[in-house]
């Protein structure tokens, strides 16, 4: 009876320890650091990869798959603005084979440079 209540009480702190820590990644995830940190990373490699500047100033990810930027910049390889949108809300529809689908996008203060 006594390794009954041992394995059991294992088992309680095992599932505590499980949803705590699930629960700080998530914490993590839905803070404004921790997502600003992974724009930068994303931003600094499309620009080695691209020769493109990309620059977004803040970036919120929401549960419900609805992204917002603020001032998302594009610049080509001569400093040329491509694209300017000071803001852009979007919902993440799909992720597959390392593509994006987006549903819907609406764009305030919107400059496209195209040729």
């Amino acid at each position: 009876m006594i390794e009954i209540k041992k394995k059991h009480k294992l088992f309680l702190i095992l599932l505590g320890g499980v949803f705590f820590f699930t629960s700080l990644i998530l914490l993590l995830i839905s803070s404004s650091f921790f997502q600003n940190k992974i724009i930068l990373q994303l931003s600094q490699k499309f620009t080695e990869n691209t020769n493109q500047k990309i620059l977004i100033e803040k970036i919120n990810l929401n549960w419900d798959g609805s992204i917002e930027f603020r001032n998302f910049y594009l610049g080509d390889h001569h400093n040329d603005t491509l694209i300017y949108i000071s803001k852009l809300n979007t919902s993440l529809k799909n992720i597959k084979n390392r593509s994006f689908e987006f549903s819907d996008l609406d764009a305030q203060g919107l400059y496209l440079k195209i040729k």
